[in-house]
């Protein structure tokens, strides 16, 4: 991946959610970002796009399937994702006792 530009829709929805989360995985699966969940009658999908304009046909074309009464699309400005937990968990696991598999093949 080269360019994404990474974004939350939310779609309201007024009947059969579950048939229309389907049919939005079916069509744009390749662009979700994370597991899209359900709250209520709001499916809140976490996408990416190439560009913002991409972003928005995605929008329309949501808005577009039967059942979808309301879409809103939401542009972070920053997103900032912490890696010093991975370190911090390798350095736990490598002192504690419990390890299954002996430190010195971890090592190698």
């Amino acid at each position: 991946m080269e360019k994404f530009v990474a974004f939350a829709l939310l779609a309201m929805v007024q009947s059969n959610i579950k048939k229309i989360k389907k049919e939005i995985e079916t069509n744009f699966g390749d662009n979700f970002w994370q597991v899209p969940f359900t709250a209520k009658d709001l499916l809140v999908l976490f996408m990416y796009s190439d560009n913002i304009y991409t972003a928005d046909t995605m929008r329309h074309k949501i808005k577009e399937i039967d059942g979808v009464i309301f879409t809103e699309v939401f542009f972070p400005k920053k997103i900032t994702m912490p890696t010093n937990w991975v370190s911090n968990s390798v350095k736990n696991a490598a002192r504690s006792d419990k390890l299954h598999v002996p430190i010195k093949q971890i090592n190698r």
